[in-house]
């Protein structure tokens, strides 16, 4: 029995009880003021009250944190409320807590003016898993598009698993996620989306225990025939694309791994500064006509440190998490090229089945006639291949049908996977100039600080030299 609780919590599944509690806890429509996105003029019009956090209830199963909560909400800038008719957030994450059980759901805020929806604004929470499962219908339901990644469930090993850093990489990766697939013109038009951001936590849960259907099985077994069966032909530019993915893919892996090296050594560094500090103030204390200099020197060291400090600190949400976004997405690209080859596969095997019938058709019609059962019947050898001539007819015809029907699949999946790549390419070009911009304005500001710290030192060493060279005082203990 416990063994099998806790398989459930594995899964993300949320127990009828836990359900009902945090039903308790979800937010209000009326606790939020909402303004139509599309009715602003500009963006002057947006203010922060629009999206005020709000309390848990009473009795709630939520472990609240006020410090973690003003820490790791995205401000309204981040939430485009003028361009799309479609809008999601991802923030306040808050810590649950069973007696089997602690874990942590995220906020997810919903704007819309769509038809399809009932509501305008809406509310809910999730956890982890239900992200998992929302990529994984998604992953059914469009099999030619490129599935935006998630963040790794445990990519960052030295973060403890409700340590607040590890929170907010996790949060603006969900949110960057869920925003990709809102701004998808196929993906964001999916029931299983609008499931994700409207069921309440109870309707969810029984929506995600329904099994996966006869499509979604079939989808799976070609995808996996995928795997192994050897095409015959395969679009040129397919796998031209297939080659780059994968070049791509180890170049940023080599970043990535080389990045972490780097950071290693500057937390190194940074401690070996802290070590230098002390020892120019120690040698002040001592050397009192060198003081002034030797504690500018040691002030130096020390702003160095700070700027350091902060440059690693920052690596790895600046740095470390959105070039490994981009690794994942480019892992995606790759699925999404093996996904477009089960149509292909399934044109290519109907294609062959219907030239092995129109080779049995040709050689009934001009081959000798054999043995058959039909003439213990009665039948002359003249009616049984007419027989089999109109069954071989009727199966060709189907299959010439299904020709069609797999060809105008396999083109449409082909033609789909063009636009997507395309769209992959832009983005990944944008997210790779602004993570590069990102990481040269950081550099920058960092030498800055250090050349400020170095330049103040300047005018105290040359005062030290001066004032030896005139020979008014000796120092105590001349060097």
């Amino acid at each position: 029995m416990e063994k099998s609780s806790e398989n459930d919590r594995e899964s993300g599944e949320y127990s009828q009880q836990e359900a009902d509690r945090l039903s308790s806890s979800t937010f209000s429509r009326d606790s939020k003021r909402f303004i139509d996105p599309l009715s602003l003029n500009s963006g002057n019009e947006r203010n922060s009250s629009e999206f005020q956090d709000v309390s848990p209830s009473e009795g709630s199963v939520i472990t609240p944190d006020s410090s973690l909560m003003g820490s790791l909400s995205l401000g309204d800038d981040e939430f485009g409320l003028c361009t799309r008719d479609l809008i999601v957030r991802v923030d306040n994450p808050e810590k649950h807590s069973s007696t089997l059980d602690s874990y942590v759901t995220f906020r997810i805020t919903t704007k819309t003016t769509r038809s399809d929806f009932d509501d305008c604004e809406y509310s809910v929470r999730r956890r982890y898993n239900d992200f998992i499962w929302l990529r994984e219908k998604l992953e059914e339901e469009y099999p030619s598009s490129i599935i935006p990644p998630l963040p790794e469930k445990h990519s960052m090993q030295r973060f403890q698993r409700f340590n607040s850093e590890f929170l907010k990489t996790r949060m603006v990766g969900l949110n960057k996620f869920l925003n990709r697939v809102a701004d998808h013109s196929l993906l964001s038009h999916s029931e299983n989306l609008k499931v994700f951001l409207t069921f309440k936590v109870w309707e969810f849960a029984a929506q995600k225990k329904q099994n996966v259907g006869l499509m979604g099985r079939v989808s799976g077994t070609f995808h996996n025939l995928a795997t192994t069966y050897l095409m015959k032909s395969r679009c040129e530019e397919f796998e031209s694309l297939n080659e780059y993915t994968q070049k791509l893919s180890e170049k940023l892996g080599n970043l990535e791994r080389i990045g972490q090296r780097i950071q290693r050594e500057q937390l190194e560094y940074v401690n070996e500064l802290h070590e230098f500090h002390p020892i120019f103030t120690l040698w002040s204390n001592s050397e009192h006509q060198l003081s002034g200099a030797l504690d500018t020197i040691a002030t130096a060291v020390e702003d160095c440190a700070e700027a350091q400090k902060r440059v690693t600190n920052a690596y790895d949400l600046e740095f470390a998490q959105p070039l490994h976004e981009n690794i994942l997405y480019t892992e995606a690209v790759k699925e999404a090229l093996k996904a477009t080859r089960c149509p292909q596969i399934e044109y290519e095997l109907t294609l062959e089945d219907l030239q092995k019938r129109r080779q049995e058709r040709e050689q009934l019609l001009t081959g000798p006639q054999g043995y058959s059962i039909g003439t213990l019947w009665g039948k002359t050898s003249e009616e049984i291949k007419t027989e089999k001539e109109q069954k071989l007819n009727r199966v060709i015809e189907e299959l010439v049908r299904q020709v069609d029907e797999n060809n105008h699949r396999h083109q449409k999946a082909n033609s789909e996977l063009q636009g997507e790549i395309e769209s992959w390419q832009e983005t990944k070009r944008q997210e790779l100039k602004q993570l590069f911009v990102g990481m040269a304005n950081r550099q920058v500001q960092y030498y800055e600080k250090c050349l400020g710290a170095w330049e103040a030192t300047i005018p105290s060493i040359k005062n030290i030299t001066t004032s030896h060279g005139s020979g008014d005082e000796s120092p105590e203990n001349p060097l």
